[in-house]
């Protein structure tokens, strides 16, 4: 199972300490790449949902890319 699902959030970079410089970007390439995998798919539509608070910086790379919309849950009918 992919760690951003084990962790409840996908897509999510999680900054392993103790890697070096290079090791950390390519760590930080191979989260992108899964990413970009997994959008690529999508048979028609994709919709990637994400927490206020906890956004993927992968999801800032393709922000002018998709359109974005919030949604805060039902509204209450009273």
């Amino acid at each position: 199972m992919a760690r951003g699902v084990r962790h409840g959030l996908l897509p999510r970079y999680i900054d392993r300490t103790g890697l070096d410089k290079e090791e950390s970007q390519l760590d930080h390439e191979r989260f992108r790449t899964l990413l970009y995998v997994a959008m690529t798919r999508a048979a028609e539509n994709l919709f990637l949902l994400t927490t206020s608070g906890k956004e993927s910086p992968f999801l800032g790379e393709i922000a002018g890319l998709v359109d974005c919309e919030e949604y805060r849950g039902p509204k209450n009918s009273r």
